[in-house]
């Protein structure tokens, strides 16, 4: 069997590696219920493929020449970008999160987020002046 999920897999890693018989289709044709899995692991494998950290929004009718920031009730430009308290980066049409979010560093740290800066900072815990490594985050 063909495994559209492995080639699609690989194809995006820009790999050259072909797999005539793949895991997932062989664990597909074993499950009773794959006619339940099958959609599932497709909206999964949609939603992994989305940056999540973005929302889209309706433009404005044709007519009109500015557009309402949804957080802070703002008025901008069609065309503008702008940052809002939220530390969203926005235009008329979408919005995204302007920070990254750590996901991955060394246990003895901890997070800390700074509106001000719209940025995390990871540091150590018992010693808050000591900035500590992000191995790992999403976002931005």
């Amino acid at each position: 069997h063909n495994c559209i999920f492995c080639k699609l897999y690989f194809e995006l890693l820009d790999s050259n590696v072909e797999f005539s018989n793949c895991w997932l289709s062989n664990f597909l044709n074993s499950c009773p219920e794959k006619k339940y899995l099958a959609p599932a692991l497709l909206l999964w494998v949609l939603v992994s493929l989305s940056n999540a950290q973005c929302f889209f929004k309706p433009m404005p009718p044709d007519d009109h020449t500015h557009c309402r920031d949804d957080v802070d009730n703002t008025m901008h430009a069609i065309g503008s970008k702008w940052r809002n308290s939220k530390c969203m980066d926005c235009t008329c049409s979408s919005c995204c999160y302007g920070y990254s979010t750590p996901k991955r560093f060394p246990s003895d740290c901890v997070s800390v987020f700074d509106p001000k800066a719209c940025k995390y900072v990871v540091l150590k815990k018992d010693n808050p002046s000591e900035l500590c490594p992000v191995y790992a985050a999403v976002g931005k």
